[in-house]
């Protein structure tokens, strides 16, 4: 290690050298990366110098792979663990082969019903409005003030276009 003419210490060892000394492979296949960690992605990051940093499980598929030349395609995890660098367990893909991913693996935060950020009723409210409009005693603007919603959002909750999964 010596100081830079910034005066700030530099290692001896090749960038490529640094890269591998930051992994550690574990029983289960997955090479776990030990180097910084993004605070918000948890993704591996290393930093090639002071000013230039990659993603440590891109940087691996490209010195495997070579060059990826297109910031669009993603370098998944086949393993679904963040800072692994293992390249048999990274593949490219596209946002929406993430996506997917994500979906088929359960990862997906897709809430329905009253656990979403946004809902406003219970899937008993949902219930009551469908009996009450069944019924044939109630209008759907009436059902609105009644639970505080848009007419328009009951007529959806009726014919089934909201709360489709009840």
């Amino acid at each position: 290690m010596h100081r830079n003419e910034l005066g700030r210490y530099v290692s001896d060892e090749s960038p490529v050298l640094r890269f591998l000394n930051k992994i550690e492979i574990i029983p289960d296949g997955c090479w776990l990366w030990n180097g910084s960690i993004n605070q918000i992605s948890d993704y591996g990051i290393f930093w090639e110098t002071h000013t230039k940093a990659h993603l440590a499980h891109r940087l691996m598929y490209e010195l495997i792979h070579g060059d990826i030349n297109n910031n669009k395609v993603l370098v998944r995890h086949k393993c679904d663990i963040r800072n692994c660098v293992n390249p048999d367990h990274l593949e490219l893909g596209s946002h929406l082969d993430n996506a997917h991913d994500r979906i088929k693996r359960g990862r997906s935060n897709t809430r329905k019903g009253s656990s979403h950020t946004w809902a406003k009723i219970t899937e008993q409210d949902v219930l009551s409005i469908r009996q009450q409009y069944n019924g044939g005693k109630i209008s759907q603007q009436s059902l609105a003030t009644q639970f505080g919603l848009s007419q328009t959002a009951i007529g959806q909750i009726i014919r089934r276009e909201r709360w489709k999964h009840m």
